[in-house]
């Protein structure tokens, strides 16, 4: 009866997170006056189909590929050089796609079904920990929301200038994303104490 639980609970506390997303992403602006547009987009855009071989992640400056059998002394120069760029700029972190977008519903369905394995770790974590008031599971998961934020979005704002817009719209979106999920896995759950 408890796996049962820990189960409903993560598919519909996921679902829940999933649905503030749509609304925090499509419905309400905290992030349409973060992201900046270039200048010139088309021209950055030919930029990146020239220079970005495929899909994945890219950092500016970077250090170059160096062959097998490069010295200590050319690896530390190149460290050197690499560290001059970023000093003087511009430094860009960025994930890349090039090529079709693909199916927007298969996207759509994998956000939702990574919302739900975290929501399921959050009802394991209740359930494992002895989380069993309603006031303590919802602090709980609330705090998950903070550690990601400061554990991943605030390195981001330190080190490449994302900025306090897009940050303060990052924790507006995962703070209240696990406040929702945790009200619903913790209505769910059993065990839950109405003394907090």
């Amino acid at each position: 009866m408890q796996l049962h639980k820990l189960l409903l609970s993560a598919v519909l506390g996921g679902l829940a997170m999933f649905l503030w997303g749509a609304i925090s992403h499509m419905v309400l602006p905290i992030y349409n006056s973060t992201l900046q547009s270039f200048t010139n987009e088309d021209a950055v855009t030919q930029s990146i189909l020239a220079n970005a071989p495929s899909s994945g992640t890219y950092f500016l400056p970077n250090i170059p590929s160096l062959p097998p059998g490069t010295s200590e002394a050319e690896k530390e120069a190149a460290q050197r050089a690499m560290e001059a760029r970023a000093e003087k700029g511009p430094q860009m972190f960025a994930f890349i796609r090039v090529g079709e977008f693909g199916s927007f519903g298969g996207k759509l369905l994998g956000e939702l079904v990574a919302d739900i394995i975290g929501v399921l770790i959050l009802g394991w974590l209740f359930l494992r920990m002895g989380v069993t008031t309603m006031t303590n599971r919802l602090i709980t998961a609330t705090a998950v929301g903070f550690i990601i934020i400061f554990s991943g979005t605030m390195s981001h704002w330190i080190w490449y200038n994302s900025g306090f817009g897009y940050t303060l719209a990052e924790t507006i979106d995962q703070v209240v994303g696990w406040f929702v999920a945790g009200l619903v896995v913790a209505k769910i759950l059993p065990g839950v104490q109405s003394a907090s």
